[in-house]
């Protein structure tokens, strides 16, 4: 038998480390576990790893507010969720990263934690795995584990979407609602998180959907005009990251542009033309004048709230206005002190929520 020489051992040394390494960056890899083995804990917890990924979400201006990345060309196990670092501030939507960071498990979700390195190697895209939000209506380790992390667009094919649950944690609230494929099955289908983030989930600022003027302010600022969803609204896509949010399988949205509208929707938002949905003057002293826009007869209302939700009182109620333009006078009550509040504009079934103060 021939002696390898040194130099060859060396070689084959450093060949089965590249080797190793490319194998183990994979996010498949670490994402992947057998759904017989009754756990979703990734089998390289707690080692460092460098995995490579396009860029679906991030926390630029007008985005997601976290970071995740996909492994191309998968349908499965090709997502993670980055942990923010300093190392990942010049990272943008579509990047393709090489990442070096730590794997974690943070309440049932896989992330890469400690990041200490990022490399942007060029530009890439993910196109979204498409599914009928029904399929889930439960967290599973055998039917949705495999999707944590990736970019999904929920759709019924050609039959549009629509809102069954505006809180499936009633009376609790924690910001999600549940979009399904059938308006008399309240139980079924996916659920949305939006306009909240706190020290376990970041959910966008930048959608308008939420289920609740509360998260107009709390757990976070809106930074677009928001849309108090309703049982019933329609849309005809919604994508966003596939995620857990205290053991639910949620979906996150990350900007307007990731809903697609019905035309009854898109109708019903009409009602008022809140592009010029102006209140001046902002700050008020006494009284302030709503100027809005109607493109049919409707009843307009206009209630006042705290900062938490509560309600403080009705402002104005304006019952068969004509097409148009119309600017209408509200003036708070002496019982109002001076702070920040909420201003709904109801139109119908549909609203809006704009931020007042009172000097």
């Amino acid at each position: 038998m021939r002696t390898l020489s040194l130099f060859a051992i060396i070689l084959l040394i450093n060949t089965i480390s590249i080797y190793s390494v490319k194998a183990q960056t994979n996010i498949y890899d670490i994402q992947y576990v057998e759904p017989s083995s009754n756990s979703d804990i990734s089998p390289y917890i707690n080692q460092t790893v460098t995995v490579r990924g396009v860029v679906t979400a991030t926390k630029e201006p007008g985005n997601l507010g976290t970071f995740f990345i996909q492994q191309p060309n998968l349908l499965a196990w090709a997502g993670i969720q980055l942990d923010y670092s300093i190392a990942l501030s010049a990272v943008e939507m579509n990047d393709i990263i090489e990442v070096t960071g730590k794997v974690i498990e943070d309440d049932g979700v896989t992330k890469i934690s400690s990041i200490t390195k990022v490399d942007i190697k060029g530009k890439g895209s993910i196109q979204p795995v498409s599914f009928n939000p029904d399929a889930f209506t439960n967290s599973s380790l055998a039917k949705t584990e495999q999707y944590e992390g990736m970019l999904v667009s929920l759709n019924n094919t050609t039959q549009p979407i629509y809102v069954v649950n505006s809180n499936p944690n009633a009376p609790l609230n924690n910001g999600e609602w549940r979009v399904g494929s059938s308006l008399n099955d309240v139980q079924s289908g996916c659920r949305i998180l939006t306009g909240v983030q706190s020290s376990s989930i970041s959910s966008s600022l930048n959608v308008s959907y939420v289920n609740h003027v509360q998260w107009v302010t709390n757990a976070g600022v809106l930074n677009v005009a928001p849309i108090i969803i309703n049982n019933g609204n329609q849309f005809y896509n919604i994508t966003g990251v596939m995620t857990y949010n205290s053991d639910n399988i949620v979906l996150l949205p990350r900007t307007n542009d990731d809903f697609t509208k019905s035309a009854i929707v898109t109708a019903l938002e009409d009602n008022l033309s809140f592009k010029k949905l102006n209140v001046y003057p902002n700050p008020m002293v006494t009284d302030a004048i709503i100027e809005f826009e109607t493109n049919q007869v409707t009843t307009v209302s206009a209630e006042m709230y705290d900062l938490q939700g509560k309600f403080i009182q009705l402002l104005g109620h304006w019952t068969d206005l004509p097409v148009g333009s119309h600017k209408e006078r509200i003036e708070p009550g002496d019982n109002v002190s001076s702070g920040n509040y909420l201003l709904k504009i109801n139109c119908g079934s549909e609203s809006r929520t704009l931020m007042v103060k009172v000097n």
